[in-house]
């Protein structure tokens, strides 16, 4: 025990050959660390206490590794490779002479055989994923959604029935959602559709909403938070393509 109260260590034994990034847990102790594991000594992590790192209300202790990257080099034992001598003589009966002879020289020498390991890739992988989206989204400004049969919009969905869209990502924000009443909502007049844009968590969103060959600018919504847009959009029947409905 030293004079901070630590007495004990955490030993990990490995192959030789084996180089590694681990990360070696203690209790509630996390430290990160690379050895090599090329002489016979083990990594260690020094300075631990057992009386901290004990867990009181069900009496266990918890020590780990996680291996965050390793490269292991692996050696077979040394190969003899036998060379017969340079026949100089045309005929046959002279080279059988020559290889009952063997009088080969002898090369030694060795295979390795190397194979790195990375545990963490897919997590890796997952986050690059995840930025790209990110990414893309950013790219993304413009997103068109189309509704079929629209001459049946508003027999099907009444005043206050609304369609949503499938939840997308755009200009850098995430679960955007279009929300699209053909009878309009509860407060717009008659004959009139209502058209939002739903980003839950803004506050203040600068957007532009079309319906057909009419163009809005949205609007926040009094009293729901995250809603963009206008109850009275424009005129149901004046937003329909009638060449393909």
């Amino acid at each position: 025990q030293d004079e901070s109260g630590n007495d004990c260590q955490l030993l990990l034994w490995g192959r030789r050959g084996t180089h590694a990034i681990l990360k070696m847990m203690f209790g509630t102790r996390f430290q990160e660390m690379q050895h090599s594991f090329d002489a016979d000594a083990p990594c260690i992590l020094q300075g631990c206490c057992l009386k901290d790192a004990m867990d009181k209300e069900d009496d266990t202790l918890r020590v780990g590794v996680e291996v965050l990257e390793g490269f292991s080099t692996k050696t077979e034992e040394p190969v003899v490779m036998m060379t017969a001598p340079r026949v100089t003589s045309t005929t046959a009966a002279a080279a059988a002479a020559a290889i009952t002879k063997r009088e080969a020289s002898t090369l030694k020498g060795a295979f390795s055989f190397h194979r790195h390991l990375c545990p963490s890739a897919l997590d890796r992988l997952g986050n690059l994923e995840s930025q790209w989206d990110r990414l893309k989204s950013r790219i993304v400004g413009r997103v068109e959604w189309r509704l079929e049969q629209a001459t049946y919009l508003q027999q099907c969905f009444p005043n206050k029935s609304c369609l949503c869209s499938a939840v997308f990502s755009a200009a850098g924000f995430q679960d955007l959602q279009l929300v699209f009443y053909p009878s309009g909502d509860k407060e717009s007049r008659e004959h009139y559709c209502s058209f939002y844009l739903h980003a839950p968590g803004l506050e203040v969103l600068q957007c532009w909403l079309s319906v057909g060959r009419q163009r809005r600018e949205a609007f926040g919504v009094r009293g729901k938070p995250g809603f963009f847009g206008r109850s009275n959009f424009c005129l149901f029947e004046g937003c329909m393509d009638r060449g393909c409905d």
